[in-house]
């Protein structure tokens, strides 16, 4: 085996390994536990399944490919059903990011309406929607003469340049730019809409006097004290909003880079092991981080992956 192929199994390996683990366990903890039984919840499942797909193909066919073959891969049909599930990997991340980020804006912007906006029928239609979209990019890949498969001699995920490839590419390129540039249109409003939460938040607080606190305090003393405890599910609710902010930003930052490196960087370096580094080695690398974010800013499946090597929330 070449110097080039053996670099390019060990990182085809090891980012694979490592992404696929995280991604099944973040798959795991999120349709166990009860607090991701919602539509944001559902959304993500989407995102770690596009993810777990994609390391899988990397895993279970790209490194057995370079492996086995020397040149070019001899199963011509099953290499091409493997391309078509990572076309349908991609857009289900893309469609997931998108589904994620108007989730949040609704979740901001008119909270008191979100649970009858996202109704178990809307949650069922919205996950629906993102399947159907994302199998629309692959008909023209099982129909037409529009290939993608992977290469051994180039090392890396390829498409056959023919007129309906040359058409499909651009389309995928300018439509997933169009989304990126939609969902950080959505995490700015969302931005802003914090900065003011935040300024009203610290605002109230300032302009509370000891003695009105103290007179509160006399004339409730024979009532419960709840006021603490909503002060407290207030500031939950405050800081969730935030860490999903900031899940939502990174990810789709983490994609626009991708992008960039896919179909821009990828084309304009020498040499095929840098070839492949930005192109799949970027792909699969974005769907491990993807899922690497999706579980550190979720606390209760980060608490359960320091509760695994024995460390402290």
């Amino acid at each position: 085996m070449s110097f080039n192929k053996t670099v390019t199994l060990l990182c085809y390996l090891i980012i694979g390994i490592v992404g696929l683990l995280t991604n099944l366990f973040g798959l795991f903890k999120i349709t166990t536990l009860k607090e991701f039984r919602h539509c944001f919840g559902y959304i993500c499942i989407c995102q770690l399944i596009s993810n777990c797909l994609t390391l899988s193909i990397f895993l279970f066919w790209s490194c057995p490919c370079l492996i086995i073959f020397k040149d070019e891969v001899d199963l011509e049909t099953i290499n091409r059903i493997m391309g078509c599930f990572g076309i349908l990997a991609w857009n289900l991340t893309m469609y997931s990011h998108i589904a994620a980020s108007i989730n949040r804006f609704v979740a901001m912007y008119i909270p008191t309406k979100y649970s009858r906006i996202f109704t178990n029928k809307t949650c069922i239609m919205i996950i629906t929607a993102i399947w159907v979209l994302s199998f629309c990019h692959v008909i023209p890949y099982i129909f037409l003469d529009c290939i993608y498969k992977f290469s051994v001699q180039s090392l890396t995920w390829i498409f056959i340049f023919t007129t309906c490839t040359k058409i499909l590419t651009s389309i995928d390129l300018y439509l997933s730019l169009s989304n990126i540039c939609f969902s950080f249109f959505l995490d700015f409003l969302i931005f802003i809409k914090l900065g003011i939460q935040g300024k009203k938040s610290n605002g109230l607080r300032r302009t509370i006097a000891p003695s009105n606190i103290q007179s509160y305090n006399n004339t409730t003393s024979t009532k419960k004290p709840n006021g603490p405890n909503k002060k407290t599910r207030t500031k939950s609710v405050y800081n969730n909003r935030i860490r999903f902010f900031f899940q939502s930003f990174m990810q789709n930052i983490l994609i626009g880079i991708e992008l960039v490196c896919f179909h821009i960087i990828c084309y304009n370096v020498e040499g095929k092991l840098l070839s492949m580094l930005f192109s799949s080695g970027a792909w699969a690398l974005c769907h491990t981080i993807d899922g690497f974010i999706l579980c550190v800013f979720n606390k209760e499946i980060r608490n359960s992956f320091f509760k695994i090597f024995g460390c402290k929330k």
